[in-house]
């Protein structure tokens, strides 16, 4: 039992790395697929041989239950603390229950890669290419101007006979020196990105890039998990208290969305004088007609 929380302790590591990256309330629908394939590099790099996982051009083919194609136990992941509990126990430990723990690790790798394969949506074509909403100036030249033709005609957010245009600012978006486009960085936005990018002009003071920003910023919505919907539900939970049973509906939603709009901690909001005063207007007002 010690050594199964061990092992569970070691292996949790990659799958909460995994989740806090998509708990954010930032864009992430562009590193979906990465992010996946990569998990799933992480899980196999612990019980398959590197030439298995390196030789496959798609990571979902590997052969991982062939135990041909996996690691001996001397070098299995299964965590420092496991290694070093069997390593000081050995002379206690009988060969056949040393076994019986790899045996189970592998079984236990195999099961949830196999899960993983089957169940993550590793061949979508739509997350494959709203990658190309991913800023970053390495990848940028790595996306395809067809994907983003096939975004927008999935999604119909560009008339058709803009399409050839929306092509050729794609393009030049890829070739522009970084100098020319918005800063992006690790630490930047993508949708922040986008919204800098619509605002982008020409020597003639037109819109630079009327069709890819809109575009872009539209998907940039798309949600990457129910992080966002869990969060508002929260804020409501706190609103919506047993002491005010009698909100109405929208009361209820102007305060939500004062919530979620704000750019600052509650606790340094300071009214002014003349909000204070509106306030109290609405105020009296509703009490007057609901007397």
């Amino acid at each position: 039992m010690k050594a199964y929380f061990m092992f569970l302790a070691f292996i949790l590591e990659p799958l909460n790395q995994f989740n806090t990256i998509f708990q954010t309330d930032a864009t992430q629908i562009a590193i979906l697929l990465p992010e996946m394939n990569r998990l799933l590099r992480v899980f196999m790099a612990k019980f398959v041989t590197m030439r298995a996982i390196k030789s496959a051009e798609d990571l979902t083919t590997v052969p991982f239950a062939d135990r041909g194609q996996q690691l001996d136990n001397s070098i299995l992941a299964v965590g420092m603390e496991l290694r070093s509990m069997l390593a000081n126990d050995e002379d206690d430990l009988e060969e056949a229950t040393a076994t019986r723990i790899f045996d189970s690790v592998r079984k236990f790798y195999v099961a949830v890669v196999n899960k993983m394969v089957n169940i993550f949506p590793f061949h979508d074509d739509v997350l494959r290419d709203l990658a190309a909403l991913n800023p970053d100036p390495a990848l940028r030249e790595s996306w395809s101007s067809s994907s983003v033709r096939e975004l927008a005609i999935r999604f119909g957010l560009v008339a058709d006979e803009h399409h050839d245009a929306l092509v050729a600012e794609f393009q030049d978006y890829q070739l522009s020196p970084d100098d020319e486009l918005p800063l992006y960085t690790s630490d930047s936005r993508v949708d922040t990105f986008w919204a800098e990018m619509a605002k982008q002009k020409t020597f003639a003071g037109g819109m630079r890039f009327p069709h890819l920003a809109h575009l872009m910023t539209t998907l940039s919505v798309i949600a990457h998990s129910n992080a966002d919907s869990e969060r508002v539900f929260s804020i409501c939970r706190k609103i919506d208290t047993d002491a005010r049973s009698q909100l109405g509906n929208d009361t209820l939603r102007a305060l939500l969305s004062c919530k979620i709009n704000m750019d600052e901690p509650y606790y340094a909001f300071h009214p002014d004088s003349d909000l204070l005063k509106s306030a109290k207007s609405a105020t009296w007002n509703y009490v007057k007609d609901h007397q």
